[in-house]
């Protein structure tokens, strides 16, 4: 009788034991800005958008109205030369996207190697905007050009034209921060 009492208590006690590996993990929707970086001509405009976030719920703003407008659905219009900030607050929290406004330009400017240029140079044309880092040796567009300098650096711009057709700029520098190269593509 002992042992079936003993058998009986240890099968109810497995029982209120709580299983660790049931536990539910709810993963939390990731909210950011679609576009963080843009360079516009005066004129132009494009619609940036808070992925993760209700739309309805997010606020826009621009830190510097002649340079860039922007209305309560994220549609951003270049208004004067220059750079801004635009930010969606949603949930108390702030999402930034860097816009600068360059005067318009046309394709042959946009497909113009400033070759010899300084970075300084570059940027009072295109903009304070781009992603400039240092590159390694495997970067595969770099180690594809042909220079007489190693190249060192590179930026790129994304540029929207008015047609809806989106370019990349890529400039690639060498160690003095001067352009050796550069590379359009779209």
């Amino acid at each position: 009788m002992a042992f079936v009492m003993a058998v009986t208590l240890s099968l109810s006690a497995v029982e209120v034991i709580p299983q660790l590996n049931d536990t539910i993990v709810a993963e939390a929707a990731t909210v950011g800005l679609v576009v963080k970086r843009q360079t516009l001509a005066t004129g132009w405009e494009f619609t940036n958008t808070l992925k993760g976030a209700k739309a309805s719920k997010v606020k826009w703003k621009t830190a510097n109205k002649k340079v860039a407008k922007v209305n309560a659905k994220g549609k951003i219009v270049a208004v004067g030369v220059g750079s801004t900030k635009i930010t969606a607050t949603y949930n108390k929290k702030k999402y930034t996207c860097n816009i600068s406004v360059v005067e318009d330009m046309k394709a042959d400017d946009f497909n113009f190697c400033e070759e010899g240029s300084t970075y300084k140079q570059v940027i009072a044309k295109y903009g304070d905007n781009s992603n400039f880092e240092a590159i390694d040796s495997q970067d595969r567009f770099a180690s594809s050009i042909e220079t007489s300098t190693p190249i060192v650096y590179t930026h790129t711009y994304y540029y929207e034209a008015e047609s809806g057709r989106s370019y990349n700029k890529t400039f690639y520098y060498d160690k003095g921060k001067k352009v050796v190269a550069c590379l359009l593509w779209w």
